[in-house]
């Protein structure tokens, strides 16, 4: 092989290797999360602050689960989507990937749970889980008993898949 096509090949291998540096970057920066709606009926993105660090992680505490909220089920999922999609909204993907992954929200906020999924998901919010069907949805109210309160949702067998601050 001759010189030049060596240094080619070198300058290939260089800029390829930048781009997916740079595409990492890109990639893994984590200033802003963005919710892109997966049911295309909305075509706007939204974009949510990173939330602040808490220390304490209350995993095993339940969320109470607030009966009249049942009542709230029997709306459409656009109409869900349209009212809690300005970060009142956890979207599972097929394979348990919550977006966004990490959310504060206000003791007694009302909170989206969306599966995006053609599958079944048990959503686990510390030792309360709730069952999504395929492309269903279900909004819940969190009450904990004591803020601030972590909780690590778990999505099926994959762990940890969305952090969800409560203060």
């Amino acid at each position: 092989m001759n010189e030049n096509k060596k240094q080619l090949i070198i300058w290939v291998y260089a800029l390829v290797s930048i781009a997916i540096i740079i595409a990492l970057i890109l990639i893994f920066k984590k200033d802003k999360v963005e919710i892109e709606p997966v049911n295309n009926e909305e075509d706007s993105v939204l974009v949510v602050d990173e939330p602040k660090q808490v220390n304490k992680v209350i995993s095993t505490k339940k969320a109470i689960i607030s009966p009249e909220i049942d009542e709230l089920n029997n709306i459409s999922y656009t109409e869900a989507f349209m009212k809690y999609r300005e970060g009142r909204l956890i979207q599972f993907a097929g394979n348990c990937q919550a977006h966004p992954y990490r959310m504060v929200l206000s003791n007694g906020s009302e909170l989206m749970l969306d599966n995006r999924s053609e599958n079944k998901e048990i959503i686990s919010l510390g030792d309360t889980k709730h069952t999504l069907t395929p492309y269903g949805f279900k909004i819940i109210r969190l009450d904990v008993p004591e803020i601030p309160t972590t909780f690590l949702i778990d999505c099926a067998v994959s762990q940890n898949v969305n952090t969800l601050i409560i203060e």
